[in-house]
C-alpha cells in the first residue's frame, strides 16, 4: 500500500506544480492568455482527480484458477507490470499535452526570451 499512497502523493505533487506554473503565468506575464490559463488550471484539477483515482487496480483471477502459485504470482506481476506501464504512460501523455497546452497560452516573445535565459 505505500507504493499506492507515494504514487498518489507524486500525482498531486507534479500536478500542483504545473497549476501553479499556470497559475504564475497569468499573474506575471501580461500577455498571456488569461482564461485559457483560468481554463488550463481547471482542467488540471480535474485530471488530477481522475489519475489519482485510477490509480488502484484489481487482479481479477484467484489462486485456484491456476496449477499452482508460482504461476499465479507470475501472472499477477505481469498484469501490474502491463497496468501501471499503461497507467504511466497515459498519464505522461496527457501532461505533455496539458504543458503543450501552458506554453501555447504564452506569447512566442516570452517563450524565446525564457530559452535564451535557460541556455545560458
Amino acid at each position: 500500500m505505500a507504493k499506492k499512497r507515494n504514487l498518489k502523493k507524486e500525482i498531486r505533487y507534479i500536478c500542483g506544480d504545473v497549476a501553479l506554473e499556470a497559475i504564475l503565468t497569468a499573474e506575471y506575464i501580461p500577455q498571456a492568455n488569461i482564461s485559457k490559463l483560468n481554463e488550463l488550471v481547471t482542467r488540471i484539477a480535474e485530471f488530477q482527480d481522475h489519475a489519482v483515482r485510477n490509480v488502484t487496480f484489481t487482479f481479477d483471477k484467484a489462486p485456484r484458477d491456476f496449477e499452482n502459485r508460482a504461476l499465479y504470482r507470475r501472472a499477477r506481476k505481469a498484469y501490474y507490470d502491463a497496468a501501471f506501464t499503461k497507467f504511466r504512460d497515459d498519464f505522461n501523455n496527457q501532461l505533455a499535452e496539458i504543458v503543450k497546452e501552458l506554453n501555447s497560452a504564452i506569447p512566442q516573445q516570452q517563450r524565446d526570451l525564457c530559452k535564451e535565459i535557460a541556455g545560458k
